[in-house]
């Protein structure tokens, strides 16, 4: 899989959105020997705040999203996804911490 994720801010009126794209690689190979990657679009799921970092952790994607609004109370959150099925990304756990996360990286697979 390769994921992208995007956070917009529209205007500063406006909240910040964020975005998570999931694609699939498939490769298919030439007559003439050189390998061509295609990617196939899977899914795509919509978030309250910017998305700012993501990575693997244990087969699931953990996304960090930045400045969330409820209510007037402002958090950054940590998410673990997976993947179900082929059109799912479902949410397993989330953490919200109060700073705000810019870079992910899982370190021995935890």
């Amino acid at each position: 899989f390769i994921v992208v994720a995007s956070g917009v801010a529209p205007t500063e009126e406006d909240a910040s959105r964020g975005r998570i794209h999931l694609f699939d690689v498939i490769v298919q190979q030439r007559e003439s020997g050189d390998v061509l990657p295609k990617f196939k679009f899977l899914l795509s799921k919509e978030e309250i705040g910017p998305v700012t970092a993501i990575s693997k952790c244990c087969g699931l994607l953990a996304v960090a999203i930045g400045q969330k609004v409820h209510n007037l109370f402002s958090a950054n959150e940590i998410s673990l996804y997976q993947v179900e099925g082929e059109r799912t990304l479902q949410k397993k756990t989330m953490c919200q911490i109060e700073l705000y996360c810019c870079s992910l990286m899982s370190s021995k697979n935890f």
